[in-house]
């Protein structure tokens, strides 16, 4: 890849990092209120559609990661830069990811209504937003050995190491169903 094009790169993904975090929480307040206020979705229902996205997330947090950013060459190279310097502010866009994530709604509520896809994003949104925050403390944090957040940081850590294992961020549970779970040795967590 020639510099003048990597160097690009690493501005735009170094804008989609930051955007992320104030971007997301507006579009899931903006999906829940279309849902709940315009699509007259109850307040029950929507509910239970917003935590299905929410576990939705949870999942496809995983296979992202694993096979896209892993395998995929078009987000091999940006997530192999992120390998390479991980306290680096670098993420996919913004104008890419909700794209991405709004056109799959809006065909997923041609099917299944517009009040149920907008729900069903709010949850999956709220996941994503749950995997960058978690994403950024990991890296960017100082985490007292022994509490909660230095289990993520430690489990994350050797993901950075052995690239083939612990795949989760946020959602630790799917490297155990599928196999690619590395327990944090107690040695490492001093």
């Amino acid at each position: 890849m020639k510099d003048s094009t990597k160097k690009l790169m690493l501005k735009v993904m170094a804008m989609g990092y930051w955007s992320d975090f104030y971007v997301y929480p507006i579009v899931v307040f903006m999906l829940m209120v279309l849902s709940l206020w315009k699509l007259n979705v109850h307040a029950w229902p929507a509910l239970f559609i917003f935590m299905g996205g929410f576990l939705l997330w949870g999942i496809s947090e995983y296979f992202t990661h694993r096979y896209l950013f892993h395998h995929a060459p078009v987000f091999k190279a940006g997530h192999g830069e992120h390998h390479n310097r991980p306290k680096a502010h670098l993420g996919t866009p913004t104008f890419i990811t909700l794209t991405v994530y709004v056109i799959f709604a809006a065909l997923l509520g041609l099917w299944t209504g517009f009040g149920f896809a907008s729900c069903l994003l709010a949850g999956f949104l709220t996941g994503y937003y749950g995997y960058i925050v978690c994403h950024h403390i990991v890296h960017n944090w100082k985490i007292k050995p022994g509490t909660f957040l230095y289990r993520y940081k430690k489990f994350h850590d050797i993901h950075h190491y052995e690239q083939e294992v612990n795949f989760g961020v946020s959602w630790l549970i799917w490297d155990r169903v599928f196999g690619t779970y590395q327990h944090v040795p107690s040695a490492r967590r001093k």
